[in-house]
């Protein structure tokens, strides 16, 4: 759908699709504690988000299932999530967005989908009990307790919390990734600045 490639929610998704692939054995270990920025990270509510930042510039809704090729399809149909609910492989996504073009926090919460019945499967977008899976950031105006944000040097970053054991290279990005015992922090550089840092607490 060319239509998600240009929203938020679809490199939010690769991280939790492509990501949550990329996940070295031996990558280097930081507390858990600081992968955050602004007081989000994973199993925040979406409700304890919009207490500090009011309420979304959008809010979307999503499922995803994954065909026999293991290709994940998105769609905004709630319907889609139909007869893929026994396999397991499938996703239903509850995004905000805050902010616009290269300057936004997308937070993406996950639904209990593997909870529903073969019946219609009820929305939730309105439901602020959902916890925090993922979350990017590639505005400059939040930062980590160590005091990265978009726009921090390489250095600064490795300063912060030493030199990533397993690093990436595409497109002229540089990939770091870290491990918080379960959480995973990915700080994307391109030409010695971070340009996008993602938390993710998926599997």
């Amino acid at each position: 759908m060319n239509y998600l490639k240009k929203t938020g929610f679809f490199a939010v998704l690769l991280g939790i699709f492509v990501f949550g692939t990329f996940q070295p054995c031996h990558a280097k270990a930081i507390p858990a504690t600081e992968i955050q920025f602004g007081g989000i990270t994973v199993l925040t509510t979406l409700e304890q988000v919009t207490a500090i930042y009011g309420e979304p510039t959008t809010k979307r809704e999503y499922v995803s299932t994954k065909d026999r090729r293991g290709n994940y399809n998105v769609s905004s149909d709630l319907n889609k999530l139909k007869g893929a609910l026994a396999s397991g492989d499938i996703g239903h996504f509850v995004e905000y967005v805050y902010g616009s073009g290269n300057n936004q926090l997308v937070i993406t919460a996950v639904a209990p989908s593997n909870r529903y019945t073969k019946g219609n499967i009820p929305s939730q977008i309105h439901n602020k009990k959902l916890k925090i899976a993922t979350a990017s950031i590639t505005a400059n105006n939040l930062k980590t307790p160590a005091g990265i944000s978009v726009g921090s040097t390489l250095d600064q970053v490795e300063k912060a919390y030493g030199k990533s054991s397993h690093i990436s290279s595409h497109n002229n990005e540089l990939t770091y990734f870290y491990d918080g015992r379960g959480i995973h922090f990915y700080i994307i550089f391109k030409n010695g600045k971070v340009i996008k840092m993602t938390l993710s607490g998926l599997m």
